[in-house]
């Protein structure tokens, strides 16, 4: 009898030989081929750097639906790709209760603990009815917007203008993720970790993420056995999430440690950022003094935040560097709105701009922060396109691909078009949230939708207003192997001052 370890050894010899013998013989339809015992899972290894755009074109080939036979044995033993708004909609609305998140999602999370994003059924709902609450007050609104301002005044304006002093080439990339981070961790835990600047250096939440991030992309890829193998394919995988997962655990515990230190001093009604709302939270349930929930909340948190939105500032520049005059009708918008406006706030006069937020949109749209969703069905069902799927089957809703799909947004769907989010009178075009699934649809939808735009815009339009970033030529936008889509080698821009401050 063949031991566990000797069945995976061999298992990874086949896939190799698989993958070459791919490199030679593919489908003749551009389909992935399945292969005796190792299905199709060479096909996907061989275009790992290009995850992305091989799903995308295989979903535009095969109707926005495809079932990929996986590894034998395998405890999921097929994959099912989907950028079918149909699907989305029965999954995520109509038969919500069938795909929860269940424990497969939550080992391949398992960085994320017991979080709103990975827990199911009462555990979800106390969550998501506590931050709805947070996030309605009028305490907490005016506290972001006064984090946001300060931040962008005193923070993103001096290290831009240091940027257009020397005239350098700097990574815009890494400089949204440190102000998106910064923000985040304001409003999240109330504490400023201060990285919105020249001279810190790399952050070291922002590397940890991105190692995790990596690590949980193949854990899509890879079967469940595979996860705990010292080195498999060139890459550590155990080994680098729980390094990133200590570092990242450092951080927050020292925050909560701080707060601790702190909270008899502030009334239970001065508590507006999340953290002091977990912990009061936590003070009342019967595990009082536990701060593992504590830590898994705001860690989940602050991955919304910080990781989504400092990716989607840098894809709006990279978006209106291929289309200026996008960028000029945008600059037109905001500097006649700001001058309408007089002295009101930026953040109160975003609203009024209806092609930036068709701009954001868009952006939203073919640059997705989140790619793909993984779900799981309970029980066996066949899905509104006629695929049946059962607890084995790991179903990836395939956002990025769903913004790509010609049957969903036209034969445009590739043009950058910010009027495709703007009415004929004008007004901000509501798009159904199955189609324009960035947000989530149904009971998971995004508490922070809203918000996200808001402090988006803001931010879009402060830098349009008082900069010109000009993209270095020659860059691609090539994507990180990560749960995330950042560019693989950030974006190189130099920075020029549009009017004085």
């Amino acid at each position: 009898m063949i031991s566990v370890g000797y069945f995976e050894i061999i298992l990874a010899m086949i896939s190799y030989v698989a993958i070459y013998v791919y490199r030679i013989r593919r489908s003749s339809n551009g389909l992935p081929k399945a292969w005796p015992i190792v299905g199709m899972i060479p096909a996907f290894f061989f275009h790992i750097n290009d995850f992305l755009e091989y799903v995308t074109m295989v979903l535009q080939s095969s109707d926005c639906n495809f079932m990929a036979p996986g590894l034998w044995l395998s405890s999921s033993d097929r994959i099912f790709f989907t950028a079918d708004p149909g699907n989305v909609r029965y999954m995520m609305s109509t038969n919500f209760g069938n795909f929860p998140k269940g424990p497969l999602y939550k080992r391949t999370f398992d960085i994320f603990g017991d979080g709103i994003f990975n827990v199911d059924f009462d555990s979800w709902k106390a969550q998501r009815r506590m931050t709805e609450r947070l996030l309605v007050q009028v305490s907490y609104h005016k506290m972001l917007t006064k984090i946001t301002r300060a931040k962008l005044q005193d923070g993103l304006r001096e290290l831009l203008d240091r940027f257009c002093e020397r005239s350098t080439e700097f990574d815009l990339q890494d400089v949204f993720i440190r102000l998106a981070f910064n923000l985040t961790c304001m409003t999240v835990t109330g504490f400023d970790p201060g990285v919105l600047s020249a001279d810190t250096p790399e952050a070291k939440y922002s590397n940890s993420m991105s190692d995790a991030e990596e690590v949980i992309f193949y854990r899509h890829v890879f079967p469940e056995w595979s996860w705990k193998l010292p080195r498999i394919f060139g890459i550590r995988m155990d080994a680098k999430l729980m390094t990133a997962w200590k570092a990242m655990d450092e951080i927050i515990w020292g925050y909560i440690k701080a707060k601790r230190k702190g909270e008899e001093e502030i009334p239970e009604g001065g508590h507006v950022d999340m953290m002091a709302a977990f912990m009061l939270e936590s003070s009342k349930s019967d595990k009082a003094g536990d701060d593992r929930f504590v830590r898994d909340a705001t860690f989940n948190f602050l991955f919304a935040g910080a990781q989504g939105s400092g990716a989607t500032m840098m894809w709006v520049f990279w978006c209106l560097s291929k289309n200026p005059m996008v960028e000029s009708k945008l600059r037109e918008e905001i500097d006649s709105t700001i001058q309408e406006g007089g002295e009101n706030g930026l953040e109160k006069l975003v609203d009024k701009m209806v092609y930036l937020h068709g701009a954001v949109c868009e952006t939203l749209r073919l640059y997705p922060p989140i790619p793909f969703q993984h779900k799981c069905p309970t029980n066996l069902v066949v899905l509104p396109s006629g695929h049946r799927v059962d607890p084995k089957t790991k179903i990836l809703i395939c956002t990025y691909a769903m913004g790509r799909m010609k049957s969903i947004w036209g034969e445009d769907c590739l043009e950058f078009k910010p009027e495709r989010w703007i009415t004929e009178k004008g007004k901000i075009k509501h798009q159904p949230s199955h189609k324009f699934f960035t947000f989530h649809t149904g009971p998971r939808a995004c508490l922070g939708k809203d918000i996200a735009i808001s402090q988006l815009k803001i931010i879009v339009a402060f830098i349009i207003r008082n900069y010109k970033v000009h993209v270095v030529e020659g860059q691609k936008a090539e994507f990180t192997n990560s749960i995330l889509l950042r560019m693989r080698h950030g974006l190189k821009v130099r920075i020029t001052k549009r009017r004085s401050a």
